[in-house]
This record gives C-alpha cells, sequence and structure tokens, in this order.
C-alpha cells in the first residue's frame, strides 16, 4: 500500500514540477544486489540472479531508485512462468551506469510498448496473470527521469521483457544523459 500512494505521490509532484528528491552519493550495485536478493528469497519457483558487478557510484534519491528496482523484480516475477530465470545486471558505460532486468515472462506485443509507461495502463493479458494498479512502470519513468536519466522497454510476445535503466555517474543540474545516448534507443 506504500508503495502504491509513493507511486501516486510522485506522480502528482512530477506534474505540478514539485518532485523533489532527496540525493545522497550511494553504490547501486549494492542496492540492486540487495532487492534482488530478496526477491530471490521469496520467490520459491522463480530464481532472481545478481550478475557480479563493481561498485558504481551515484547521486540520487536512494528510497525512489529502490522502489524503481522493486517495481522492475515484481513486474519480472509477476508474469514470467514458474522456475524461469531472472537477471539484475549493473555495469557502468562511459559516463552512464546502466541496470538492466531481464525476464523469460509472456512479453510484450510492439503495438503495446507504449503503453505500459501510461499511469493506471494495463495490458489485457497481463491483467488475466496478476493483481496490479498499473502505476509502476509509469513511476518509474517519473523518477528516472528526474535523475536525469531514461528507461527502455525491449519485449516480444513470449520471449520476455529487458527493462533498461541509464542513469548519469555524475548527477548535477545539467548532466543529463547526451543526445547521443538517447539516439541508441
Amino acid at each position: 500500500m506504500e508503495g502504491i500512494v509513493a507511486d501516486l505521490a510522485d506522480g502528482v509532484q512530477a506534474q505540478t514540477g514539485r518532485l523533489q528528491l532527496h540525493r545522497e552519493v550511494f553504490d547501486l550495485t549494492t542496492l540492486a544486489r540487495g532487492t534482488a536478493l530478496q526477491f530471490d528469497e521469496s520467490s520459491s519457483h522463480r530464481r532472481v540472479n545478481f550478475e557480479p558487478a563493481p561498485q558504481l557510484l551515484i547521486n540520487g534519491d536512494r528510497a525512489r531508485l529502490e522502489r524503481v528496482i522493486f517495481n522492475l523484480l515484481s513486474n519480472a516475477c509477476k508474469y514470467s512462468p514458474s522456475d524461469s530465470t531472472i537477471r539484475v545486471i549493473v555495469e557502468e558505460r562511459e559516463n552512464v551506469v546502466a541496470l538492466r532486468v531481464e525476464d523469460e515472462g509472456i512479453g510484450i506485443a510492439p503495438e503495446d510498448l507504449g503503453r505500459v509507461f501510461q499511469p493506471f495502463s494495463r495490458l489485457e493479458q497481463g491483467r488475466a496473470m496478476a493483481a496490479g494498479t498499473g502505476l509502476g512502470l509509469s513511476s518509474a519513468r517519473t523518477i528516472i527521469e528526474a535523475h536525469g536519466g531514461i528507461i527502455r522497454l525491449m519485449s516480444q510476445p513470449q520471449h520476455g521483457t529487458v527493462v533498461e535503466v541509464r542513469l548519469p555517474r555524475e548527477y548535477s543540474q545539467t548532466n543529463t544523459l547526451s543526445e547521443d545516448d538517447r539516439k541508441t534507443e
């Protein structure tokens, strides 16, 4: 319930230009590993594998980014079959830290990819599989963009989904992803 309220509050704050991040320097690798471990321990029918990664420091809102990772892993677990593997990868690419969550789930049709980031949007096939509010990816996008980053989703029906988040290594008011980084979408 707290997550739903936080997702709603972030959406309203972003729309009114009042979303304030509580920034601190922390290791995104440690945060992602800890969140993945929680899911691996609680999901007896799915394996959540965290790929080994070096320490990657960012300046961001730890609580909000933890909620983003939680939402991505929650979606991966909800929409993946039992006995499947979900991979969490954190790596450095030039001036960005990339976080990827890869699943073996039901996937998303190309014509539906744009809808998944809209608030309260849930795809029909997903509704049949699991409960949800349709706020997770919308909130994740709001938080990632507030950090000067980007989130993208690659998927095919019956072939799983990859969600990638890219965040600047060193955040400042003018340090967002360059136009060249955005073109690789």
